[in-house]
């Protein structure tokens, strides 16, 4: 085996590695611990009837009266486990358990009013991300052992009341990434007798920048529309390479190369979004809400990796990852004075090929079921509880390489169960 030919299978591998996984595939969740976990996000851009507006629309805040503070927390549970059909000998039986179990998020939004017509707020929230671990010596480990990808978002906001119909927000939103990821190495390839794998690790911190716009419309009291748009934010990670337990001919590859301590830049693109809404109230104690949005799934997709080495490579990996919509109904039944019943069901188009889905990114197309309550305990607190099951469905798995190894699968029955609860306190 040639040097070129070795340069060439690691530069690949590099590639595949540092070309982030887009674990849990719409990792923008819409759940942030509000009532829009109970709707399937239904109504999502003109329900505004709490501070989570601020986040959801920002010219929703116009419609919330005085000052009000929301916290909001939430747990996600997915269950998901990969079924191996056939895979390469070396490769061995291990299915990696399941990789994302539980994981928590919260959130906290305060309003203010300045006039009745001119509102700040202020929003601390985590919509980005998630945390995949597999078992170390899976099938797929060449592909991913652990890997972490959050974004927490900071927003101060804007609202005013253009007049008795329209209302517009705005807010710059600065979000703080998290990249950790853990790879296994085979290291065969570069031996003449086998040797135990080595492992490449990641582990960075960056902030991103962009904004929140939304617009709100009244028809009259019962009917409104809103739309959101929340643009697109670069998260430039930049990492040292740490390899452990390398085979004496890699290390020897690596060092030659001046990547064994290598400086690794990683470009990731936070989708911008759109969404659409509408909330009509079509009785005393009912009231539809429906929504329909777009996310650019595509951009997310094209990671930007650059390798300070002897010989510096920078290029675009492409994952093919494709936009996608939205679509959600439901509804809001006011049961007496003090309760409110919040229903609903979503769809997530896919993001990926259906026939080979990425063993780094378990998720694709998705069915969003969502049931909560509100509760008005006191004329000054509202205390909710919602929760969702989201169907994933099953996820074909068809991968092959040369170093990674042939893996062919399925994860069956995806399903993800949220449980959120809030409380909303008014005061001013």
């Amino acid at each position: 085996m040639s040097q070129n030919y070795l340069n060439k299978i690691l530069y690949t591998l590099l590639c595949t590695t540092l070309s982030l996984k887009a674990q849990a595939g719409g990792v923008i969740l819409y759940e942030i611990g509000s009532d829009d976990i109970g709707l399937a996000s239904a109504g999502y851009s003109a329900r505004a009837q709490d501070p989570s507006t601020i986040y959801t629309n920002p010219a929703g805040m116009t419609r919330l009266q005085g000052n009000q503070t929301f916290i909001g927390v939430q747990g996600l549970y997915e269950d998901i486990d990969f079924n191996i059909n056939s895979a390469s000998p070396f490769l061995g039986f291990e299915s990696g358990g399941n990789p994302i179990k539980a994981f928590p998020g919260g959130s906290f939004f305060y309003n203010q009013s300045i006039t009745e017509n001119f509102k700040i707020g202020l929003g601390i929230y985590g919509n980005f991300g998630a945390v995949i671990k597999y078992d170390g010596d899976w099938v797929g480990r060449y592909t991913a052992v652990k890997d972490t990808l959050i974004g927490s978002s900071i927003q101060p906001t804007l609202a005013y009341r253009v007049n008795e119909k329209l209302s517009l927000g705005a807010g710059p939103v600065f979000m703080y990434g998290i990249l950790r990821s853990k790879t296994r190495i085979n290291n065969s390839p570069f031996q003449l007798f086998n040797f135990h794998d080595s492992e490449l690790s990641l582990s960075a911190r960056e902030w991103g920048y962009g904004v929140n716009l939304g617009a709100l419309y009244e028809f009259n009291p019962c009917t409104r529309i809103g739309v959101t748009y929340t643009s697109q934010i670069k998260l430039n990670f930049s990492s040292t390479a740490t390899f452990t337990d390398n085979s004496p001919s890699l290390n020897f590859i690596l060092r030659r190369n001046g990547l064994l301590d290598a400086e690794v830049d990683i470009g990731i693109k936070v989708p911008q979004t759109i969404m659409g809404s509408i909330y009509h109230q079509f009785s005393p104690t009912w009231a539809f809400l429906g929504s329909i949005g777009w996310q650019a799934w595509s951009k997310f997709g094209k990671v930007d990796v650059g390798i300070d080495s002897t010989d510096p490579i920078s290029l675009t990996i492409n994952r093919n990852y494709k936009n996608t919509w939205h679509g959600a109904a439901g509804f809001q039944h006011q049961i007496s004075a003090f309760w409110l019943l919040n229903f609903g069901i979503g769809y997530d188009s896919r993001f990926q090929d259906s026939a080979n889905v990425s063993i780094a990114a378990p998720a694709n197309s998705a069915w969003r079921f969502g049931i909560g309550t509100k509760h008005s305990m006191l004329k000054c607190l509202d205390v909710g509880a919602a929760f969702e099951y989201i169907y994933g469905g099953n996820l074909d798995v068809n991968s092959h390489g040369p170093i990674k190894g042939d893996i062919v699968g399925q994860f069956a029955n995806v399903g993800v169960y949220f449980l959120g609860v809030n409380a909303t306190y008014k005061f001013g």
